[in-house]
C-alpha cells in the first residue's frame, strides 16, 4: 500500500515537474507584455516601460525595465532596473507555504522635487474623479479590508537589490545627493516570524549638496511583523544595529497601531570616537577633535502623537585632546512638542585654536565667541535656522544649563573662570550672569539671541573693567595691530543686531555706551610732539614756552560715549588727557580698521605768547585743530596750527588798532578787521 502511495506521489511530482519545466514552450510572456504595460500606464500618471519578458520554469526574468515621470520635471527618469526576477519555490507552493524571491540587479532610483516643491514618486498618483454618489461603507466592510489572506500569512519573501544607485535632485536649488552601492537583502519576509535584514549603502554629496553626512549607512538585524488572530497587523518587533559612518546605534523594541505608530524603544550608541566620526559628518570637519561620545534613552508613546509620546534621552560628550579637557552631559524628557533639557558644560583647560582648524571669528574678539564657534555650522547648513522655525520639536524645546570652563585659549590669548547660565525657550535662548577673566580684567555679559524670526536677532549688555587693550587688539590681529594702542579699557556697552554670520552682523550692529581708556599710548603717533614740530616752523609761536618741554607719548586717560551704526563706532564726545596737552575728538573707526577723527589739541595758555593766550577759552586752553585719518596700522596726522596763527596775529593787529582809536577818539570802539 505505501509502495503504491509513493508511486503515485513519485507521478504527480513529475507530472508538476513536466508542467513547470515545459511552461515557457506553452506561455509566451512577451504576449502579456503589452496588456501588462497598458494597464500599469492607464493607472499612473507617467510612463512604463519593459524591453522583454520571459518565464524560465517559475522564474518570471523583465529586462530594462522603466519609469519616467510627467513632463513637469526637467529630469524624468524615476526608476531604470536593467534585471527584475522573481523565482516561486515549487516546493513551497505545493506545502501551501510559497516562497517568493525578487531580485533587482543594478536598479537606478531618482527622486526629484520640482520647482514647485513637489516630488516625482508622488506625482505617478492618478487622482481618481469624484463619483456622483458617495457610498458610505460599513463598518464590516472596513473591518474586512484590514484582514490578511491566509495564503499571504503564510508567504515568505526574499528581497535581493544588488548595486543600486538612488539620487535626490533638487530642482530648485539645484542640489544633488547620491546614494551608491546600495545592497539589499531581505531574507524571510513574512508574517509572525523574524525577517532577517542587511542593507548598505555609501552616501555621498553631489553638485551643491551639503555636505551634512557623507560615508557608509548600513542597518542589520530581525524584524518581526505580528498578527492578530483576526490576522491583522499588530506589532512590529525590532532588534537592529544602525550604522553612520563610525556612529553605530543599537534599536530595540517595538512599534504597534500602525496608524499612530505607538512606539516602545530603546535607542543607545557605544562609546564612539569623534575623530572617526568627523571624518563622516559635514558640520564637523572644520573642528581637529577627539574623544568620545554615547548615547542612551527610551521612547514611548505614539510617535505621530508629539503631545503624548514621552523621551527620555542622556548623551555624554568628552574632548580628550592635547590641550583640552571638556565634558558636555544632556538630559532630555518629557513629550516631542515640549522636551525639557538640562545641560551642563564643563571644562578645566579648553583651546579653540587647537579644536578650530578653518573656521574665522564672526566678530573677533571676547564678546563673540559663541558665534565664532557656531559660524562654520550655520554657513554650511542655510537651511538649519528655517528647520528650527518649521519643526514643532525644536519650538516647543526648553533648555536650561550651565557652563563652567577654568582656562580657555582662543588665538593664543587666555580667557579664564568662564561662569555663566543660559535658557531656551520657544527658540529664543537668554544669556545670563556670565562672567569671565581676560586680558588682565574681568567682563560681565548678559543678553538674548531670538532665532524665531527669519533673520536671528540678539541684545548684548557687556560690563568691561581693566582690558588691556594692546592684548585684546594683538588677538584679533597679532601681526597688523601689534603695539598700535596700549591701555587699559573700561566699558559698558550695549549691542543689539541680527544675523549670525559676519556680513549681516556687521551691517546691523547697533550700540551705545561708553568707554574710558586709561596709561594709554598710541604707538607711531605722539600728539604732543607731531604739535610742538608744526609750532616750530612759525615765528609767531618762538615764545611759546611749550617749545622747550620734553613732549611723549603717554596719555592719562580717554574718555567718551560710544555709539555703533552701519558698520562704525562714533565717540561724538572722546575727551583725551595728558600731562602736557588735552585733546578733544570726534568721529569713528569702522570695523575694516579705517579710522577718521577730528577735534583740536588743548594747550594752556601759560605755556604760549601773550598773543596766543588771548585765543584761550574759558578753561583757559588754546585748541589746534587736527584730523586724525587712515587705515590702522597707517595713519596720518594734521594739526592747522596756521590757521591758530591767523587768528592770533589778528587779534593781536585788532588790539592795536583799538588802542590806536582809543588815543585819537579817548573812547573804546569795536573794530572789525576785513579779513
Amino acid at each position: 500500500m505505501i509502495k503504491k502511495i509513493l508511486i503515485g506521489l513519485g507521478i504527480v511530482v513529475v507530472l508538476v515537474l513536466g508542467v513547470v519545466i515545459s511552461l515557457p514552450f506553452w506561455i509566451d510572456m512577451n504576449a502579456f507584455k503589452g496588456k501588462i504595460t497598458e494597464t500599469i500606464n492607464h493607472n499612473i500618471e507617467g510612463t512604463f516601460q519593459v524591453s522583454s519578458v520571459s518565464l524560465r520554469g517559475l522564474t518570471i526574468q523583465a529586462h530594462k525595465m522603466s519609469l519616467e515621470s510627467k513632463d513637469t520635471f526637467k529630469h524624468r527618469e524615476i526608476l531604470f532596473v536593467e534585471d527584475v526576477r522573481v523565482k516561486v519555490s515549487l516546493f513551497s507552493l505545493l506545502m501551501f507555504h510559497p516562497r517568493v524571491t525578487l531580485e533587482l540587479l543594478s536598479p537606478k532610483i531618482d527622486l526629484v522635487k520640482n520647482q514647485q516643491g513637489k516630488l516625482n514618486v508622488m506625482s505617478l498618483v492618478k487622482t481618481a474623479p469624484k463619483p456622483d454618489v458617495v457610498v458610505q461603507k460599513s463598518s464590516k466592510d472596513s473591518k474586512t479590508q484590514r484582514v490578511l489572506p491566509a495564503f499571504l500569512i503564510n508567504a515568505k519573501v526574499t528581497l535581493a537589490v544588488e548595486q543600486a544607485q538612488v539620487q535626490y535632485i533638487d530642482e530648485g536649488t539645484g542640489s544633488k545627493t547620491v546614494i551608491r552601492d546600495l545592497n539589499v537583502k531581505l531574507k524571510n519576509v513574512s508574517l509572525n516570524d523574524p525577517i532577517d535584514f542587511d542593507v548598505a549603502a555609501v552616501v555621498a554629496g553631489g553638485a551643491n549638496a551639503p555636505a551634512f553626512f557623507q560615508g557608509l549607512v548600513k542597518a542589520k538585524g530581525t524584524a518581526e511583523v505580528q498578527t492578530s488572530a483576526q490576522k491583522r497587523i499588530e506589532k512590529i518587533q525590532l532588534n537592529s544595529q544602525v550604522g553612520l559612518g563610525a556612529l553605530e546605534i543599537s534599536l530595540k523594541g517595538s512599534i504597534s497601531d500602525l496608524e499612530t505608530l505607538q512606539a516602545n524603544l530603546e535607542v543607545s550608541t557605544p562609546s564612539v570616537s569623534l575623530a572617526e566620526l568627523r571624518k563622516s559628518f559635514g558640520f564637523l570637519h572644520p573642528f581637529a577633535i577627539q574623544g568620545t561620545f554615547e548615547m542612551a534613552g527610551k521612547v514611548k508613546g505614539p510617535l505621530k502623537k508629539y503631545d503624548v509620546c514621552t523621551v527620555d534621552l542622556q548623551s555624554h560628550l568628552k574632548l580628550a585632546m592635547k590641550e583640552t579637557q571638556l565634558e558636555l552631559t544632556t538630559n532630555v524628557s518629557e513629550v516631542l512638542n515640549h522636551l525639557k533639557a538640562t545641560i551642563s558644560l564643563n571644562a578645566n583647560k579648553v583651546d579653540l585654536d587647537e579644536l578650530l582648524s578653518g573656521p574665522k571669528m564672526a566678530l573677533g574678539g571676547w564678546i563673540w565667541m559663541p558665534v565664532a564657534v557656531a559660524a562654520p555650522v550655520v554657513s554650511q547648513q542655510k537651511d538649519l535656522l528655517g528647520n528650527f522655525r518649521n519643526n514643532e520639536i525644536l519650538r516647543g524645546l526648553k533648555a536650561s544649563g550651565r557652563i563652567a570652563i577654568q582656562k580657555l585659549y582662543f588665538k593664543k590669548a587666555l580667557f579664564s573662570k568662564i561662569d555663566g547660565q543660559f535658557e531656551l525657550n520657544q527658540l529664543t535662548l537668554v544669556l545670563s550672569k556670565l562672567n569671565l577673566e581676560a586680558f588682565k580684567g574681568t567682563l560681565q555679559n548678559s543678553g538674548k539671541v531670538d532665532l524665531a524670526g527669519e533673520q536671528p536677532t540678539y541684545d548684548f549688555s557687556t560690563e568691561i573693567k581693566t582690558f588691556e587693550l594692546n592684548e585684546m587688539l594683538t588677538m584679533a590681529n597679532p601681526l597688523l595691530l601689534k603695539d598700535v594702542l596700549i591701555g587699559k579699557l573700561d566699558g559698558d556697552l550695549k549691542i543689539s543686531g541680527r544675523g549670525l554670520l559676519w556680513p549681516e552682523m556687521k551691517r546691523t550692529l547697533k550700540g551705545q555706551g561708553k568707554i574710558a581708556v586709561q596709561e594709554a599710548e598710541l604707538k607711531g603717533l605722539n600728539i604732543g610732539k607731531t604739535l610742538q614740530e608744526q609750532l616750530k616752523i612759525l615765528a609767531i609761536f618762538s615764545e611759546s614756552d611749550i617749545l622747550k618741554e620734553k613732549l611723549d607719548g603717554k596719555i592719562n586717560f580717554i574718555r567718551s560715549t560710544l555709539f555703533i551704526k552701519e558698520g562704525k563706532l562714533y565717540t561724538p564726545d572722546a575727551f583725551l588727557d595728558t600731562p602736557q596737552y588735552q585733546a578733544t575728538l570726534n568721529g569713528y573707526a569702522t570695523f575694516d580698521k579705517e579710522i577718521r577723527y577730528s577735534g583740536e589739541v588743548l594747550l594752556p595758555k601759560e605755556k604760549l605768547s601773550r598773543s596766543l593766550a588771548s585765543l584761550a577759552n574759558a578753561q583757559g586752553k588754546v585748541g589746534f585743530p587736527f584730523l586724525l585719518s587712515g587705515t590702522l596700522p597707517q595713519f596720518s596726522f594734521q594739526v592747522d596750527v596756521n590757521k591758530v596763527a591767523q587768528r592770533a596775529a589778528k587779534q593781536s593787529l585788532t588790539k592795536k588798532v583799538q588802542e590806536k582809536v582809543k588815543e585819537k577818539l579817548g573812547i573804546d570802539l569795536p573794530v572789525e578787521l576785513p579779513f
